[in-house]
């Protein structure tokens, strides 16, 4: 197997990697309708915090609680520039290859 087949299965399987990833992540999202079932309310003297969010600025990707369309819509335009710039690297990698 040459170089240049072995680097194109690994950019294969890392973009179903990323694609299996999106679709659990889209699959386990929580549903529009509200769970009725209990409409008690339950006490809770413990103070709920906010989850972390990491540093997105270097990313493009909205804030890790945001669920806005518009958020969306960011961490979208967020992931095809990333998958642009990784078909960049590749085509650098194959360049690389070609004059090893």
């Amino acid at each position: 197997m040459s170089k240049k087949t072995a680097i194109w299965i690994v950019i294969i399987v890392v973009v179903i990697i990323i694609l299996i990833a999106l679709v659990r992540s889209i699959n386990s999202s929580p549903s529009a309708t509200p769970d009725t079932s209990t409409n008690t309310p339950i006490e809770n003297s413990v103070s709920q915090t906010p989850p972390v969010s990491t540093d997105t600025n270097s990313t493009g990707m909205s804030a890790q609680s945001d669920t806005s369309s518009a958020a969306l819509d960011q961490d979208t335009s967020a992931v095809d520039a990333q998958l642009n710039n990784l078909n960049t690297d590749t085509t650098n990698i194959d360049q690389g290859v070609k004059n090893y």
